[in-house]
């Protein structure tokens, strides 16, 4: 339906002849918007302006009913992240003869101005013969972007958008081009910041919440080199440390640890944890305390990280009373590879592991203890591509040996969490 009211003379100037409160858009509309009472039934925006229930969406029928969403997306604008309001109450009270510019708050300063500007031009294309439209079509997206930053200089440029996957510079939005690394995210400057705390990022994503349901097994480098330079002691407390990133509950993240020598050592008695003792962080952290050092004995062949991935113990067997469908994660410690089979029979059983993982589902992370990107076996390297599908996934902690877990476990933390 459509309506054409009788309309007396107006004035177009935006000042107000008395002092006046605005505490809202719709105060602003109903106060400087020329015959209000008929605009504020028009088309598909000016209809309930700021009331959402009455709100009706869509592209807007007419250059008066885009004003009207325009106005309602720049006050919006000014209340999220970057904008004057963010901290701040937008309601201003402009005095007889006063103009916005003598509003010396900054939030209420813009404010004021957003609603001067919309206003006046709405006024401009008001006139005695004008046809509301009470009834139009109005067809919206049921989704909407998750707008939470504002960037612009002016009434007419402040323009919601994205953070994530926009940024604001010098008052224009610009899409964002993913450079940063892990653990970082496009800030709303548009430079690379470190995740807050508690969420992480793999390269190129948005900063997330820890993955809050995983299973995730631990491989200990249990032979006899470690008994010398507390090397136990730091592979163990690195993974204490490891372990209290996550939530830790049968419903949750659980844990379960195995160490290897020569051969790999199950979870019973004190020297591995089960995933029923992985279920609980108070069970699991009292393990940890009392996990030993597997073997003693320092020899030529005990350090065969490779039965691990496919020998009697292997990944499958590991995993499989888990009991539940959920992101199964690999991380395994190692200084070094040795034993008493055939080179060939070492690399037969990485690959098992291997092969298991990606077709399980089961990321494996591999954390090298030294420099080298490979593996020595029988005096030939077992390269990086050995012992993990990714090879992103293959971590060295330098020339500090064990001593530098403790740096690299927000590394291991975010790739995990991130994956």
């Amino acid at each position: 339906m459509k309506i054409t009211p009788f309309l007396l003379p107006f004035t177009l100037a935006y000042r107000s002849k008395r002092s006046v409160d605005i505490d809202s858009i719709q105060d602003a509309f109903d106060h400087y918007v020329t015959n209000s009472t008929f605009a504020g039934t028009h088309g598909c925006h000016c209809v309930g302006l700021g009331d959402s229930a009455t709100f009706k969406g869509g592209q807007g029928v007419d250059e008066l009913d885009r004003l009207c969403n325009k106005w309602k997306s720049a006050r919006q604008c000014l209340d999220l992240q970057l904008g004057a309001c963010e901290n701040e109450t937008s309601e201003y009270t402009l005095a007889d003869a006063a103009i916005c510019d003598d509003l010396t708050n900054t939030c209420q300063r813009k404010i004021c101005q957003v609603d001067a500007y919309f206003s006046t031009a709405m006024n401009d294309i008001l006139s005695p013969s004008y046809t509301f439209e009470t009834n139009p079509t109005c067809s919206s997206s049921n989704t909407a972007p998750d707008y939470d930053a504002c960037c612009g200089t002016s009434p007419e440029t402040f323009q919601r958008f994205v953070s994530s996957e926009m940024t604001c510079s010098s008052g224009v939005v610009t899409e964002i081009v993913q450079t940063c690394g892990e653990g970082q995210q496009i800030g709303l400057s548009g430079t690379c910041e470190v995740c807050p705390e508690g969420t992480f990022s793999s390269a190129n994503s948005a900063c997330e919440p820890c993955n809050s349901v995983a299973d995730i097994l631990v491989v200990l480098d249990g032979s006899g080199s470690m008994k010398s330079g507390g090397k136990w002691n730091l592979q163990r407390n690195a993974v204490k440390d490891f372990v209290s990133n996550f939530d830790v509950a049968s419903d949750k993240v659980r844990f379960r640890i195995v160490q290897y020598n020569k051969n790999v050592q199950g979870t019973s008695g004190n020297k591995g944890v089960s995933w029923t003792t992985g279920s609980s962080a108070t069970n699991l952290n009292n393990a940890l305390n009392n996990l030993i050092q597997g073997d003693k004995e320092s020899c030529d062949t005990c350090s065969q990280v490779h039965e691990a991935y496919g020998g009697n113990k292997r990944f499958s067997t590991q995993f499989s009373n888990v009991g539940r469908n959920a992101k199964k994660f690999i991380l395994v410690f190692a200084d070094g590879i040795n034993g008493d089979e055939s080179r060939n029979d070492a690399m037969r059983d990485l690959r098992t592991g291997r092969n298991w993982a990606a077709d399980n589902g089961a990321e494996i992370f591999f954390v090298r203890i030294g420099n080298s990107n490979n593996l020595p076996y029988d005096n030939q390297a077992l390269t990086q591509a050995y012992f993990v599908n990714d090879n992103n996934n293959w971590m060295t902690t330098g020339s500090q040996g064990w001593s530098a877990l403790d740096d690299i476990i927000p590394t291991i933390t975010n790739k995990v969490c991130s994956s």
